[in-house]
């Protein structure tokens, strides 16, 4: 069967989910318990991210009243956590999730922090004294309850606190925490980080130690954070085009109460005079241009030529979001990863469909991202994964190179291969 994308709100909510979904095939360490984190209303997703910051609030509590005599790391740690309480009491999904993750961060801070600290200590000790061990420690411990670790502590304890505390979690959080703290030097309001020396150079040595753990984790990430930012931009780009079609439609009814007579040049001179120059009368015009208007315009009034460019609009969004997928998966790093690729997928080719994503489908798909970029060629989207904006660039110009070369090819496998194809 020929593939058909799904819906643009599907698509659009399933990107958005991306993360989520991999997250739990993989098995990723949850603040939140599922139970905790699902729930049948409608409105229960915007729950989710504040009840994680004050559950992790309510957590490091424990580690504010510990029996430990470092008063200005609990400091720290209780001038955090009023800050942060001010926007879990806003409840905005974003600022909490933000304030999760700088809060984990801190929390992930101390944990790797400690560790050094005792292990240091051990480079110096005699082999006539006991070794320092951080399991008597009381606010490493408590800072452990806080990450919601295991209370059993054996002698390999680490390796499997490490088992749970993904390196994706781990450098995702110790980033915000870092970031956070460089923001207009914000580390000077804890006198605790204010007076170490060592506070920058160890944070960045632990993310540093801590990205070795598997590169190719947080690679996959930020390809999924590739595709989310640009349906974000797309479907913010597709409200103006649409608004901006509603409004110059009804305008061109006023001028010209009989659509019969229009023709394509009267109607984009039209446009030209009362939509103002930019990505969105530029789009306009070209779906004006499309099979779909200039073949049918003759049996059209204005109801209807409202309807088809709204479609195109639409259509052109949907197909840009799957253009994206398809440069992922063309991608050695997604494309080697058969849990993410199925994730993949089952956003495009939702169960029980049978549909098929050929290399012709991916390469028409990618063209449409080719357009988007020269529509918005400023389109500020995650470009992470492709190292910059640069590399993004080339790799979407070789990638169409690539897939074109693929539909040349004669074997069915050539033309017709799934989204799971092998990468480059």
């Amino acid at each position: 069967m020929p593939f058909t994308p799904p819906s643009f709100s599907c698509l659009r909510a399933d990107t958005l989910n991306l993360d989520d979904r991999f997250s739990i095939t993989l098995g990723r360490y949850k603040i939140v318990p599922v139970s905790q984190s699902s729930a049948s209303s409608s409105s229960a997703q915007d729950q989710v991210v504040p009840s994680a910051l004050e559950i992790l609030l309510a957590r490091t509590d424990g580690v504010i009243h510990c029996k430990s005599d470092r008063a200005t790391v609990k400091d720290a740690f209780t001038r955090l956590c009023t800050e942060l309480r001010a926007i879990l009491h806003e409840g905005k999904e974003d600022k909490c999730k933000q304030a999760t993750q700088f809060l984990l961060g801190a929390l992930l801070h101390r944990y790797f922090r400690l560790i050094k600290e005792y292990d240091k200590c051990n480079s110096y000790t005699s082999y006539f004294y006991s070794p320092f061990d951080e399991r008597n420690c009381q606010l490493f411990l408590a800072v452990r309850k806080a990450l919601g670790l295991s209370d059993e502590m054996p002698k390999d304890y680490r390796v499997q606190d490490l088992k749970k505390l993904d390196v994706t979690t781990v450098v995702t959080a110790l980033t915000a925490f870092r970031e956070n703290m460089k923001l207009n030097d914000r580390y000077l309001n804890y006198p605790h980080y204010a007076d170490d020396p060592n506070f920058q150079p160890y944070l960045e040595q632990i993310i540093s130690e801590q990205l070795l753990r598997n590169k190719g984790e947080l690679q996959k990430f930020k390809a999924i954070r590739f595709v989310q930012s640009l349906v974000r931009n797309v479907d913010a780009d597709l409200k103006e085009t649409e608004a901006t079609i509603k409004t110059w439609c009804r305008q061109l009814a006023k001028d010209h109460s009989d659509f019969k007579s229009l023709k394509l040049d009267v109607i984009e001179a039209h446009l030209k005079r009362h939509v103002e120059s930019g990505p969105v009368r530029d789009k306009i015009t070209d779906l004006l241009y499309t099979p779909m208007i200039e073949n049918d315009l003759d049996s059209m009034d204005h109801s209807s030529f409202e309807f088809s460019l709204t479609k195109g609009a639409v259509d052109t969004a949907t197909y840009t979001v799957v253009g994206g997928y398809a440069l992922l998966l063309i991608s050695r790093g997604v494309a080697e990863d058969p849990k993410l690729v199925f994730e993949i997928n089952k956003v495009l080719i939702p169960p029980p469909s049978t549909e098929r994503f050929t290399y012709k489908d991916m390469l028409n798909a990618t063209y449409f991202v080719e357009q988007y970029m020269k529509y918005y060629p400023s389109a500020a989207l995650d470009y992470d994964y492709f190292d910059d904006r640069s590399g993004f660039d080339t790799y979407l110009r070789n990638s169409l190179i690539r897939l074109t070369e693929k539909t040349k090819e004669p074997s069915p496998e050539g033309s017709e291969a799934r989204a799971s194809v092998s990468g480059y």
